[in-house]
């Protein structure tokens, strides 16, 4: 066969960041609350760890817990970890005793290379 033709091999940016998202409960599973970073709500439904992988746009993130069952608020926590497996930020549910979503956990930058693999940097 004589046919030929040209392959251009165009590198498309993700426009994101992949991060594993740990969330950990005593019990079995949120009890409704949900973990907010960025347009990701994420909950666990059973068991005592559930991890999620989620893809970040470059920005600046402040996760935070809200929902729930108050009474079980002291029994869950969450982690995120960038590609390296390194811990980026974690932190535990709502503070039940003010009653509101608790923000305080802290916050990270997420920023992008220039290769299309789904990983990236942290700035904390």
């Amino acid at each position: 066969d004589e046919s030929s033709f040209d392959v251009n091999v165009a590198q498309i940016a993700l426009g994101c960041v992949d991060f594993d998202v740990v969330l950990n409960s005593e019990l079995s599973g949120w009890s409704g609350s949900r973990l907010y970073i960025g347009n990701y709500n994420l909950t666990s439904e059973e068991g005592s760890e559930e991890t999620v992988t989620i893809c970040l746009s470059p920005g600046e993130y402040s996760p935070y817990v809200c929902e729930g069952n108050d009474i079980w608020w002291k029994d869950i926590s969450w982690s995120i970890y960038d590609s390296d497996d390194a811990m980026v930020l974690s932190g535990k549910s709502l503070d039940s005793e003010n009653g509101k979503c608790n923000a305080s956990w802290g916050n990270f930058t997420v920023t992008a290379d220039d290769v299309a693999d789904g990983r990236g940097g942290v700035v904390d």
